[in-house]
């Protein structure tokens, strides 16, 4: 294709992702603790994002916040399409969920033997995550948590 390296390099190094999908945002004492903030709205969704995460070897707690607004859609049974499974890895130090539906992710998370805690809001999770000395953070969040999140988000790392 005749394109150069430096141009890939370019073109790597100044890539903003859309909201939400991917975003990295450095918060903390001297901005160290790094949140990942991706959005997850189906079975494929989440099992992309679930090896996305995997992919990364350090250690590494996760939050899931799953709602059922109308925009999310009120049927949650998806939850049970999705190879929760796979988070039994050694590198994920802890699970945290939250949202209107934490509940239920809770308990789907039990069927395939994880523990996991649960916030009452996305804010407290973050929180709780960070204050635990958390340097590596997965926010994986369905639509209208987004919003929350990644304001919140926003506002930690200003």
């Amino acid at each position: 294709m005749k394109i150069s390296t430096e141009m890939f390099s370019e073109v790597l190094s100044s890539f903003k992702p859309q909201f939400g999908r991917g975003e990295i945002f450095h918060v903390g004492e001297k901005r160290r603790q790094k949140v990942l903030l991706n959005l997850a709205k189906n079975p494929a969704g989440f099992n992309q994002n679930i090896s996305a995460m995997l992919q990364d070897r350090s250690p590494k707690d996760l939050i899931i916040v799953i709602n059922d607004n109308a925009q999310d859609g009120r049927d949650v049974s998806w939850l049970w399409d999705v190879d929760f499974d796979r988070l039994a890895d050694e590198t994920i130090r802890s699970i945290t969920v939250s949202g209107l539906r934490a509940l239920d992710m809770q308990l789907r998370l039990k069927y395939v033997d994880i523990k996991s805690e649960r916030a009452p809001d996305v804010e407290k999770a973050i929180d709780e995550r960070l204050a635990d000395g958390c340097e590596n953070l997965y926010v994986l969040v369905n639509y209208t948590a987004l919003y929350e999140a990644h304001k919140y988000l926003e506002g930690l790392e200003k």
